[in-house]
């Protein structure tokens, strides 16, 4: 490469106050000067003006994101450069607008450049000292555990996040004035990706409602502090949510873990609108420790409303209002079935304010102002209608209670008692347990359906 005329600068005026200059005309003169390397090309440089040049090696260019944006081979073509930029940028999230003019300065400056420049490049745009875009290895991703009184199941949940095979997240753990070793374990971890808190008990609500107002990341994931997340879990609900833009929440299909023991579970649907009309059926189409969403959606409705144990139904279904929402066909993640949950504890507190969702749902859907929690109890309780209500509720948490009692026994092998708790559930909740039990049965049997329908 001959040098050719020296490159002279132009002056600088007042639109260029805003605009940072990689390097002087005296450093890429004194640059393109330099002797030759072994591979027969010169050190990478920079141009002055807004774009950064490197020269690599043909066999290893290749496009990468954020930071490199676009590479060319041949000639340098500054017509062409910046509607191929554009091209480049149209399905990257984050990306700014381009102008033409903040691409290459023109005049004698860019044509100079041109003339000393051929083979295969890279182009990183810079503005105002910074890229446009985030950086390479910055998280894209928090995933957020509760936790109160998680011993001994927390150690194993954190190890599960910390696993992934998804690389760009960080973890952030909330300690919920927890009573037993779960802050002693919390303050045992070294890990540059975790972010551990310590609190009053304020409940699952208001904890919740934290984590979420201390994310910083697009896209936000929860967890449970007793269950276990597969390995390649973020990857693969990143991969739906960042392949499709109309997709704002994403969940998995689960299998129960009783001890060490993994147990079938519901199949959940993968369509928007049959999970929508399932959870409006006061069924369960979701796992709420599965879900990853765009963390500027949870925050436009306001995050958690309900300060129990209930308060997925409402937050998810308010979502589903605004977005879709899908299922994964894999599963993704262990939920831990014991008697220490605190759904399993609260099964009636549980079932009220599921209960309560609902019915908001459905006052939204006519336009019509909703109640808060404790009017709505005043109400749903009071009189011959409320005593009725009551006792729906307590024979619908019994048969939860009894089903995941069943649960349980037949995991430790105790047939008998899964017999009789089985039966007990269903007794409570006749309709709602047969359904559940065929849907786990169709789960675990798909060969013998396939057969069944010739």
């Amino acid at each position: 490469m001959r040098l050719g005329r020296p490159v002279v600068p132009r002056a600088r005026t007042p639109a260029d106050a805003g605009r940072t200059r990689s390097c002087g005309h005296k450093r890429l003169r004194s640059h393109l000067q330099r002797p030759r390397g072994r591979a027969g090309q010169r050190p990478s440089g920079h141009l002055p003006g807004s774009l950064r040049i490197q020269r690599r090696d043909h066999s290893r260019m290749r496009h990468q994101s954020p930071g490199i944006l676009a590479w060319r081979t041949g000639r340098w073509n500054s017509r062409r450069a910046p509607h191929a930029l554009r091209r480049k940028l149209q399905n990257e999230p984050g990306a700014g607008r381009l102008s033409p003019k903040r691409v290459l300065p023109l005049g004698s400056q860019g044509s100079s450049a041109r003339r000393h420049l051929s083979g295969p490049i890279a182009i990183r745009l810079v503005t105002n000292g910074a890229t446009n875009m985030t950086a390479p290895d910055s998280p894209l991703l928090t995933v957020a555990i509760p936790a109160y009184n998680a011993m001994p199941f927390l150690p194993q949940a954190v190890d599960s996040i910390l696993g992934q095979t998804y690389p760009r997240f960080k973890l952030l753990v909330i300690d919920d004035g927890s009573t037993d070793r779960t802050w002693e374990y919390l303050s045992s971890i070294h890990d540059p990706r975790v972010t551990i808190l310590q609190q009053p008990n304020r409940g699952p609500g208001e904890t919740s409602n934290r984590l979420l107002s201390l994310c910083d990341t697009p896209f936000y994931a929860r967890m449970d502090a007793d269950d276990r997340s597969l390995p390649e879990r973020l990857a693969v609900q990143m991969d739906l949510l960042l392949g499709r833009t109309s997709l704002g929440v994403v969940g998995s299909q689960i299998s129960y873990l009783v001890d060490e023991h993994i147990t079938p579970a519901l199949s959940f649907p993968t369509d928007h609108a049959d999970i929508y009309e399932a959870f409006l059926a006061n069924r369960h189409p979701m796992c709420n420790p599965t879900l990853l969403f765009r963390t500027a959606l949870a925050k436009s409705i306001g995050g958690y409303r309900i300060a129990g144990y209930g308060d997925d139904v409402d937050f998810i279904l308010r979502l589903c209002e605004i977005t879709e929402a899908t299922n994964t066909r894999e599963i993704l993640l262990y939920q831990r079935v014991h008697r220490d949950s605190g759904t399993f504890k609260a099964s009636r507190a549980c079932s009220l304010e599921n209960r309560y969702a609902l019915v908001c749902a459905k006052l939204r859907r006519h336009g019509l102002p909703e109640p808060d929690l404790q009017a709505f109890a005043d109400g749903y309780y009071k009189g011959l209608a409320g005593r009725f209500n009551r006792s729906a509720d307590w024979l619908s948490a019994s048969a939860m209670t009894h089903y995941r009692r069943h649960l349980i026994h037949r995991a430790r092998g105790a047939l008998l008692r899964s017999a009789f708790h089985i039966a007990a559930a269903a007794l409570c909740h006749p309709g709602g347990i047969t359904s559940r039990v065929r849907r786990v049965m169709e789960r675990v049997t798909p060969k013998r359906r396939a057969l069944d329908r010739y």
